[in-house]
């Protein structure tokens, strides 16, 4: 499975590009058949304290899975969507066996 992350606005550090792969090499475990996830985290200019930002995109035969959560760190963020993306792939695999 292929990994891409993109940070946009600043520069990600090796802690957060690790844990982020790390994260998403568990979803291979749900569903083999994934093809790579796209990664993009963003800071949101909003005063809001949970400004940060990780959209997970999984390459997938058929449709794409998209999850997106907005959290106060990165690492809580990509968490919150990568469980978003567990949910999904169980939903899918039940669709997929009618």
């Amino acid at each position: 499975m292929i990994v891409n992350l993109q940070s946009i606005d600043f520069k990600a550090s090796e802690e957060l590009v690790v844990y982020a792969e790390k994260k998403v090499a568990r979803l291979f475990r749900y569903l083999d058949t994934i093809i790579s996830c796209d990664i993009t985290l963003r800071v949101d200019s909003a005063d809001d304290r949970a400004n940060k930002i990780a959209d997970l995109r999984l390459v997938i035969p058929g449709n794409d899975l998209i999850a997106s959560d907005r959290s106060h760190s990165f690492e809580a963020a990509i968490s919150a969507a990568a469980e978003a993306l567990e949910r999904q792939i169980e939903k899918h695999k039940t669709k997929a066996v009618k």
